[in-house]
C-alpha cells in the first residue's frame, strides 16, 4: 500500500486521510479525481479546531460537483479549470496551501471530528507491488480478493500519559489492540509485539472502494478509499480491553477470553437500575427531609382558622407534620415499586430464595443474601410512628423486615394475589394517601407498609435507625472511597455492597441477558485516546504461504466527541416570527397535536388552575405561606371510569419557539448568577432597519 500523497509527516507507504467539509464530499471526491487528481495532496488532513480551521485548498472553489459527462466534455471541463488557476496565479494557490503546515502558537491534536460538526474523512491509499516502479496490483475479485482497512487503538510508550500524542506505532512506542466484535459487545485485544502487521481472529474491518483516474503522464491509476467511522467514538471508547496474545489459542478458548472481559454482569446491572439506583434516591431523599426536620420548631399553623390535621397527635409541630405526611406518601409510593422490582428479580434468579433458610452454610451465598434481606428490618418506635394517626389500625401491616415485605408485596404463595397488587400498583391512576383507609377493597394501593427510607419520628429523628438498611459489612473496595462516619455514605455504601452481595449470588447464566445501560459502560479513562488505521490486502485462496497483508499505520489520530469543545460548528439559524403582535401571531396555523391521555388530561387541568401568584405565595414564609394545590386527588379526565377521555392539544410550533426563547433567556439570567453562562452561551449582534412590521 502506498500513500494518497506525502504531506504532514505521513511516508509513501503510509495510508493518508483526506478531509471534506461539505456534506456533497463524495461528489467532491470523484470531482476533483476526475480532474485533478495530481491535487489530491491538497485535501490531507492535518490538525484544526473551530478557531484555528484548516484553510480550504486553493482549488476548491473551482472543482464544482459536475454530473457524468462524455471524456470530451471532461477534457473541456479541465482546460477551462486551467485557464483559471492560471488567473489565480500560483503564487496565491502555494500560499493558501502551505499555510496549514505552519506550526500554530500551540501543538493542536490531530482529531477527526463528526459529520454533525460538518466534516468527513476518507482514508486513501493505493495498491502496489513492492518492486521498483511500485507496480500497480490488480485485486482479483473472481479469487475472492479483498481490500479492506481496519481500525486500531495505540497507547503512549511507557512513561507518556494518555493525553500525549504516540508518535508511531510499534513495538517500541507502545502497545497496539485490535477491535474484536463479540456476542456481549466489543473489544479491544491486545496484539503481540512483532505482530502488528497481522490480522487477529474476528477483528472489525471496513470496505474500500475503487477509483480509476488518470496522472498527469496519461497513465491509468488506481486508488482506493473508505469512509472513516467517526461516529463509532463511543463504542470503541467503551470497549473492554484484554491482554491476550494467544494468536494461535483456540477459537473456544480465546471467545473463554472475550466474555471474561466483560466488567460487569448483564444481571447486576438490571438489578442496580431497577432496585439499588432508586432505593439510593429515596435514602438521599429522607436525608434531606431529615434536616429539614431538625431545625428550629416553626411558628403556629399558617392558617389559624383551620382545624390542625387528623394525623397530628399532642405535641407535634404542624408545618413539620405535614412535610413528615407528604415526603412519607412520596417514600413509600416509590418504595412499593421497588419491592415489587426486586421480588421479581428474585423469583427469576434466586426462585428458591424464600426457602433459602434450609441452607446450613452461612457462608453460602445464598444463605447470606436471605439472611440480609431479614437484617433489613423497622424498628418498633418507627413502625409505631407510621401508623399513628392514620387509618392503618395495628403495627401488624407494617411489614417487620424486607424479606415479610417481600412476601407480601408477591402474596405469598398465592399466586392470584401477586398478580392482583402487581395489576393494581401498574394501573393505579390517583396518588397515595396516608389518610384513606388502605382496607377499603377500591383503593388500588396495597393495604401493608415498608418504606425503604424515612426520616424518623418527628421526636427524635435518627437517620440510622430510620431506614431498613440491610446489616452487612461495607467491602473493602467500597469502604476505602467513603467516609463511613457519615451516615448517609454509610447507608449508600451498604446498598453498593448489598448489589455486590447479590452478583455473588447469582446462577451460571443460562438464557440472553439483559443489556448493560450505556453509563456503566463508559471508560473515562480512554476519554483521550488514539488510534491508527490500517489498510488490508486480503488473498483467501493463496492458503497459509500468503497471509494478508497489512500495510504501514496511518497518522496517529482522535476521534472527536459530539460537544468537543474544539469541533467546528454547522451554522444554523432559527428564524423567529417577525410580526409578534396578536395581529401577527393569529394568522399561524395551530398545525402541532399532542395526544394527551385521560391521565394527563386531569394533571394538566389542576396544573392549569394554578396562577402565578399560587408559584410566589408557595415559596414565601409564614404568615404569606400558602400551598400548592394537593396532587393527591388528581385523577383522569371524567366523573368515571366508565366516561373518561383524554383530548388532543393543538399548539402553534412558530409561537411555541418564541415562548421557549424566552423561557430559556429568563433560565439562563437566573443560572447566570452562579455560574456565569451568558458570555459562554450566545451573542447578539444589532441588524439596522430590521422590523417586525412593513413601514
Amino acid at each position: 500500500m502506498e500513500t494518497a500523497g506525502e504531506t504532514g509527516g505521513e511516508t509513501i507507504s503510509q495510508p493518508s486521510i483526506l478531509r471534506f467539509a461539505s456534506d456533497s464530499f463524495m461528489e467532491e471526491f470523484l470531482a476533483l479525481m476526475n480532474y485533478y487528481p495530481n491535487q489530491l495532496r491538497k485535501w490531507v488532513a492535518r490538525p484544526e479546531t473551530w478557531r484555528q480551521p484548516a484553510p480550504a485548498p486553493g482549488i476548491s472553489n473551482l472543482i464544482d460537483v459536475a454530473k457524468p459527462v462524455s471524456q470530451f466534455s471532461k477534457k473541456i471541463k479541465k482546460l477551462t479549470l486551467d485557464s483559471d488557476l492560471a488567473k489565480i496565479g500560483t503564487d496565491q494557490q502555494d500560499s493558501n496551501d502551505a499555510q496549514p503546515d505552519k506550526a500554530p502558537s500551540e501543538p493542536l491534536p490531530f482529531k477527526l471530528f463528526q459529520p454533525a460538526h460538518q466534516r468527513f474523512y476518507l482514508v486513501a491509499a493505493s495498491l502496489v507491488c513492492d518492486r521498483p516502479g511500485l507496480p500497480y496490483r490488480n485485486v482479483n475479485e473472481g479469487r475472492q480478493e479483498k481490500v479492506k482497512f481496519v481500525i486500531r487503538r495505540v497507547t503512549p510508550p511507557n512513561g507518556q500519559t494518555e493525553a500525549q500524542q504516540p508518535a508511531v506505532s510499534g513495538p517500541e512506542n507502545g502497545d497496539e489492540y485490535a477491535f474484536i466484535r463479540t456476542i456481549s459487545g466489543g473489544l479491544w485485544q491486545k496484539l503481540a509485539a512483532g505482530k502488528q502487521t497481522e490480522l487477529a481472529e474476528g477483528e472489525e474491518q471496513f470496505p474500500l472502494f475503487n477509483l480509476d483516474f488518470a496522472d498527469v503522464t496519461g497513465r491509468n491509476r488506481r486508488l482506493y478509499a473508505g469512509t472513516i467511522p467517526v461516529g463509532n467514538r463511543e463504542v470503541y471508547h467503551s470497549a473492554k480491553e484484554t491482554d491476550d496474545q494467544e494468536a494461535d489459542s483456540p477459537a473456544a478458548d480465546l471467545a473463554q477470553v472475550k466474555q471474561q472481559a466483560t466488567a460487569m454482569d448483564p444481571r447486576k446491572a438490571l438489578f442496580m437500575s431497577q432496585v439499588v439506583a432508586p432505593w439510593k434516591a429515596l435514602v438521599e431523599q429522607a436525608a434531606f427531609v431529615q434536616n429539614q426536620l431538625k431545625t428550629e420548631n416553626q411558628p403556629d399553623y399558617p392558617d389559624p382558622f383551620d382545624d390542625p390535621p387528623e394525623y397530628l397527635y399532642p405535641g407535634q409541630d404542624p408545618v413539620k407534620a405535614d412535610l413528615l405526611k407528604s415526603i412519607r406518601e412520596q417514600i413509600q409510593t416509590g418504595s412499593w415499586y421497588i419491592l415489587l422490582d426486586l421480588a421479581k428479580f428474585l423469583d427469576r434468579y434466586f426462585s428458591d430464595i424464600w426457602t433459602a433458610d434450609s441452607i446450613s452454610d452461612t457462608n453460602d451465598p445464598k444463605r447470606k443474601l436471605y439472611d440480609a434481606l431479614i437484617s433489613a428490618k423497622l424498628d418498633d418506635t418507627l413502625r409505631t410512628d407510621l401508623i399513628n394517626g392514620t387509618p392503618y389500625s395495628s403495627k401488624s401491616v407494617v411489614k417487620k423486615n424486607l424479606l415479610k415485605a417481600l412476601v407480601a408485596i408477591k402474596g405469598g404463595h398465592d399466586q392470584t394475589k401477586a398478580k392482583t397488587i402487581e395489576d393494581d400498583l401498574e394501573s393505579v391512576d390517583v396518588a397515595y394517601d396516608r389518610s384513606v383507609n388502605p382496607l377499603d377493597p377500591e383503593y388500588p394501593w396495597p393495604d401493608f407498609l415498608f418504606p425503604l427510607a424515612d426520616p424518623g419520628p418527628l421526636t427524635s429523628p435518627d437517620f440510622s435507625s430510620a431506614s431498613p438498611l440491610p446489616d452487612i459489612p461495607i467491602d473493602d473496595d467500597i469502604k476505602q472511597y467513603v467516609d463511613t462516619t457519615d451516615k448517609l455514605e454509610a447507608a449508600l455504601a451498604k446498598l453498593d455492597s448489598f448489589a455486590n452481595m447479590v452478583a455473588k449470588a447469582l446462577p451460571p447464566a443460562t438464557s440472553p441477558q439483559p443489556e448493560i445501560p450505556l453509563a456503566l459502560q463508559a471508560n473515562v479513562s480512554r476519554r483521550d485516546s488514539w488510534f491508527i488505521i490500517r489498510c488490508v490486502y486480503e488473498r483467501p485462496n493463496c492458503g497459509p504461504l500468503h497471509p494478508p497483508v497489512v500495510s504501514d499505520p496511518t497518522r496517529v489520530f482522535q476521534l472527536a466527541a459530539f460537544f468537543d469543545p474544539d469541533a467546528p460548528a454547522r451554522p444554523i439559524r432559527i428564524p423567529m416570527p417577525l410580526d409578534t403582535s396578536p395581529a401577527g401571531l393569529r394568522k399561524f396555523s395551530k398545525n402541532a397535536g399532542f395526544a394527551i391521555s385521560d391521565i394527563f388530561c386531569g394533571q394538566l387541568k389542576r396544573m392549569r388552575k394554578m396562577t402565578f401568584g399560587d408559584l410566589v405565595l408557595s415559596v414565601l414564609p409564614w404568615p404569606f405561606h400558602k400551598d400548592l394545590p394537593d396532587p393527591s386527588s388528581t385523577g383522569p379526565c371524567g366523573k368515571d371510569a366508565d366516561n373518561t377521555l383524554g383530548m388532543i392539544c393543538s399548539l402553534s410550533i412558530p409561537i411555541v419557539t418564541i415562548c421557549a426563547f424566552i423561557l430559556l433567556l429568563i433560565i439562563v439570567q437566573l443560572l447566570d448568577y452562579f455560574f456565569r453562562w451568558i458570555p459562554y452561551l450566545f451573542v447578539c449582534f444589532p441588524i439596522p432597519g430590521f422590523k417586525g412590521k412593513k413601514q
